[in-house]
């Protein structure tokens, strides 16, 4: 009899534990965001979202968001010119055939430590290597520029 109750113990935690880590996949799918953070919500078709924060803590709630705006979309966008665009005079660069971010507002590269720095992604947060001034946004995309620590 104690071995039955057991079982049935067993049972009851192991589909409660199958429930919960469900509902938290669940949840991150519905919250819009994926596992890296990066914003699933839709951006207007004419538009591109473009948003500047630093990613040198986990969890995201320790980010900070610099800018974050959509901009209509103009052919020939680069993720160089849609900074630009967004945050002004608040970028440093290098300039030449092709561009180097070095700064935005108050965070430069290496400031924080040697291997801190500017990076960018498109959309799905899928590494992208190409200078920022060579890679071509399409309407609707959504560019992330991310302060990061190590280049991850």
């Amino acid at each position: 009899m104690k071995r039955k109750w057991f079982s049935l113990l067993v049972a009851v935690c192991l589909v409660i534990g199958v429930a919960i880590g469900f509902g938290g996949i669940l949840h991150s799918k519905s919250s819009g965001n994926d596992d890296l953070g990066f914003s699933n919500a839709k951006v207007d078709p004419d538009k591109v979202q473009v948003t500047v924060e630093t990613d040198l803590k986990r969890p995201k709630k320790n980010q900070q968001i610099l800018f974050d705006k959509q901009i209509k979309y103009q052919k020939g966008m680069t993720a160089f010119s849609a900074l630009k665009k967004v945050a002004g005079k608040q970028v440093g660069y290098q300039n030449g055939a092709t561009v180097y971010v070095n700064r935005v507002g108050k965070y430069t590269e290496n400031d924080v430590h040697s291997g801190t720095g500017w990076k960018y992604y498109v959309n799905n947060g899928k590494d992208i290597a190409k200078a920022a001034n060579l890679k071509t946004l399409k309407a609707g995309d959504h560019l992330y520029w991310r302060f990061v620590d190590g280049y991850k």
